[in-house]
């Protein structure tokens, strides 16, 4: 199913289907083991034309040992022995982290072509009938969901009408009970934050500001996993009191100055950013500050030092030669398992030259592999890795040419990694097209080069500016892209849609009681006072014409002025005969009597 959409925010994946009941098994032992002993398990898939060979642990240090869960004021179990850390086997420097449940993986894997994503089918495709369990796509295929939120104080004040009362109703529920022994919190100011305490407010009752929810859910659709941690990392970072990045040191990628422009906005910004700047994966000093003076004052209620490294998790770490697991698992006759002596083990054993648990150029036999073997694929811009003849990790790969195309043609290469912008490979910098008069509005969405230093030179590659280098080519961001002057991101039509970080009812307010509008309007009013003196005479001429017209339509109770008109094209309503007749009837009588006192 490649090249399938998945969803609004995914473009492509393929599916998975291998056996989930090995890999169960796999799970229930590692499960049954003793805490000191926590297995590794492997898990073997072939998709997006490579192979994926995963060497996993249990991950005991994400949760506390004393962990506890509870819902309702009650206390529940709560199983954490699902969770798995790991490595693709052989590729140095990647990650893999998730969790195995009823026999499948859900997680991410971080590899030198980038990081891939795994999923249940069903999120996705609940009522299809599909020869597969799972799904995995790439980064790439991914929509960037743009980062914008709001405090909730500035959302209890400000956007009210934008929120369903339901959600506020289980906001305000979980807010009544208390939650001061958990860490995070929403809340910037003086209520909220790590450890904070419920306390009274002006309704009459106590509540926890350090309550929030995360959903995965976007107006009905599922999010995908790296838009979730994304999301999670920007709102941690209100979690530990930092706002929104303000102001020109901390929102580089708003400056007018190129050098701070290219660095690119910190994950802090309320707006989009496009994930490969320099900044983009990094605090900023506002945002460093402010989490400073909230872990200053209560970092000792929450956190504790983190474990260190452990014999026997299967990942060579610091201070081991290698590690192939416990005696019950190690197959590794070059390795001291973690059941050896103190001082022997995760130890190289005696006229061997390495372990195969070290990497994948090291063979059974505990000899280094030829300098001929592959242990690494090819990639857009990176050779095959080989062996090196004298290690047992597979070395980094040979970069190709530096500006090289890669990723269909709207990046290039840049020492091995898809990374750079085409506009580089002509010696031109990257930029993004802005709004301008009299500029079609349709090239937000396209790559857009400059002159270095000259901004004003920022064109489309599909401009006669730039047809020397790219023949008129139309190249298109990625959707989710960052657009006009980061103001807003690129969807599947390639459509800019803005972003603001303020909510209609904020918009609407500073529009009418914004200053600068009335002394426009002043300023307007002095020097046009000509056109505001006819407009004037306009109103009362067009009043006085209004009232003319309509008041021969108008009923009146003075007896000596004629009937009112009936207005063309009304409707008249019919009335009964007999009544009619009634009131000639009375006048006639009426007529008689004053005929009769006159004659007297």
């Amino acid at each position: 199913p490649y090249g399938k959409s998945l969803s609004k925010y995914i473009r492509h994946y393929e599916g998975l289907s291998y056996d989930t009941d090995i890999l169960h098994s796999k799970h229930q032992r590692a499960k049954r083991a003793l805490s000191h002993q926590d297995q590794f398990l492997h898990l073997d898939f072939h998709a997006h034309g490579r192979h994926f060979n995963l060497r996993m642990k249990r991950d005991t240090s994400l949760f506390a040992p004393d962990l506890k869960v509870e819902v309702s004021g009650e206390e529940i179990p709560y199983d954490t022995s699902h969770i798995y850390t790991g490595e693709i086997y052989g590729e140095k420097g990647s990650l893999t982290h998730g969790s195995i449940v009823d026999g499948k993986f859900e997680g991410f894997i971080k590899s030198h072509k980038g990081t891939y994503y795994v999923e249940p089918s069903e999120r996705y495709l609940k009522d299809q009938n599909v020869p597969y369990h799972s799904v995995i796509y790439h980064e790439d295929d991914i929509g960037e969901l743009i980062l914008h939120c709001n405090d909730l104080h500035h959302i209890l004040n400000h956007h009210l009408f934008n929120i369903l009362w339901i959600l506020l109703d289980y906001i305000d529920i979980f807010s009544k009970q208390t939650h001061f022994v958990h860490c995070l919190s929403t809340v910037r100011g003086s209520s909220g934050g790590i450890c904070e305490k419920n306390k009274h407010y002006s309704d009459g009752k106590r509540k926890s500001l350090n309550t929030g929810i995360i959903t995965v859910q976007n107006y009905a659709s599922h999010v995908p996993s790296k838009v979730s941690h994304i999301t999670f990392a920007h709102e941690v970072g209100h979690n530990f009191g930092s706002p929104h990045d303000s102001g020109s040191d901390c929102t580089p990628g708003e400056s007018k100055t190129q050098d701070q422009k290219e660095k690119g906005n910190y994950i802090m910004y309320a707006r989009a950013t496009s994930g490969d700047k320099f900044n983009n994966n990094k605090f900023s000093i506002c945002s460093i500050h402010n989490i400073s003076q909230v872990l200053d004052k209560k970092r000792y209620l929450c956190f504790v030092e983190s474990g260190q490294p452990i014999c026997g998790n299967g990942m060579v770490e610091a201070n081991e030669q290698c590690d192939c697991g416990y005696s019950d698992q190690c197959k590794d006759k070059c390795c001291y398992d973690a059941s050896a002596p103190e001082g022997l083990k995760c130890k190289l054993k005696p006229d061997t030259l390495c372990s195969p648990s070290q990497g994948p150029c090291c063979t059974p036999e505990c000899t280094f592999k030829f300098s001929d073997v592959k242990c690494r694929e090819e990639s857009e811009c990176a050779l095959k890795g080989m062996c090196s003849g004298n290690a047992a990790q597979c070395p980094t790969s040979t970069p190709k040419e530096n500006f090289t195309s890669c990723h269909t043609n709207s990046q290039v290469c840049l020492n091995g990694v898809c990374s750079g912008s085409i506009c580089q490979k002509y010696g031109l910098d990257v930029c993004t097209c802005a709004t301008e008069e009299g500029k079609d509005d349709t090239e937000l969405c396209h790559v857009c080069c400059m002159a270095k230093g000259q901004p004003n030179t920022c064109s489309s590659t599909s401009s006669e500016r730039w047809v020397q280098y790219f023949n008129k080519k139309v190249t298109t961001l990625q959707p989710g892209s960052p657009c006009n002057d980061f103001k807003g991101y690129c969807d599947v039509f390639m459509k800019c849609r803005l972003v603001d970080a303020d909510g209609p009812l904020a918009r609407l307010k500073k529009a009418i009681f914004n200053p600068e509008l009335y002394t426009s309007i002043a300023e307007w009013i002095v020097e046009h006072w000509w056109a505001v003196l006819l407009m004037g005479i306009a109103l009362i001429m067009l009043m006085a014409g209004f009232i003319k017209i309509c008041s021969v339509h108008t009923p009146s109770s003075n007896p000596k002025l004629p009937p009112p008109r009936p207005l063309p094209g009304t409707l008249k309503r019919r009335r009964n005969p007999a009544a009619q007749t009634q009131p000639q009837h009375h006048r006639q009588q009426r007529e008689n009597y004053q005929m009769g006192q006159m004659r007297h």
